[in-house]
């Protein structure tokens, strides 16, 4: 399979009820989490895609690169406009590994995309992480410059879409606070 095609996000299956707002949401692979696929029951390329998501966790540049150009081939695929674009991607539930995982990607696609990065345009405070929890406030411990997208299509990043919640609430705060659209691209999607 081309690591460069982009699938839409089912939406219909996700238990967030998304901002009619939104635009388009765009996703690379399918992620097959371990608490519910052990792996003989993944095919190698299903365990191969988990573990480049394990690897982004990890920070390696090296697949912070490659995913870059697959974003970038995918979006030329389904003609992406990036006029009055800023990529901003949801930090991780620590400032470390936000650093680690997000820094190089982001000033690595906006700069292939030729669109603004907006890499600290959404700040956290240290806290756990919300895996597994839904129906609280997932942006509680962020804090947004809206100053940096005021009047801005926002490209909104984040590793993973599971129930879409998280994602949900930062692109409606996004929106709620001056941006023109938001358009959600992940690097993978939860199986269930």
């Amino acid at each position: 399979m081309n690591d460069a095609i982009l699938k839409l996000v089912n939406t219909s299956n996700k238990r967030y009820d998304f901002d009619k707002r939104i635009n388009m949401l765009y996703y690379l692979k399918d992620y097959y989490p371990k608490n519910k696929f052990i792996n003989s029951q993944l095919t190698d390329c299903q365990i191969n895609d988990r573990n480049y998501v394990y690897k982004f966790k990890n920070g390696e540049s090296k697949i912070a690169f490659e995913i870059s150009k697959n974003i970038k081939e995918g979006l030329k695929a389904v003609n992406f406009n990036p006029a009055n674009f800023i990529l901003i991607t949801i930090p991780a539930s620590s400032n470390n590994s936000t650093l680690l995982r997000l820094y190089v990607f982001s000033k690595y696609l906006s700069s292939i995309l030729k669109i603004d990065d907006g890499f600290d345009t959404i700040k956290t405070k240290d806290h756990s992480p919300f895996k597994g929890a839904y129906g609280i406030d997932k942006t509680q411990f962020l804090t947004f410059n809206s100053e940096k997208y005021q009047g801005k299509n926002v490209l909104l990043f984040d590793d993973l879409i599971t129930t879409g919640e998280t994602f949900g609430q930062v692109s409606t705060k996004i929106l709620n606070t001056g941006a023109n659209s938001v358009t959600g691209i992940f690097l993978a999607q939860t199986i269930r």
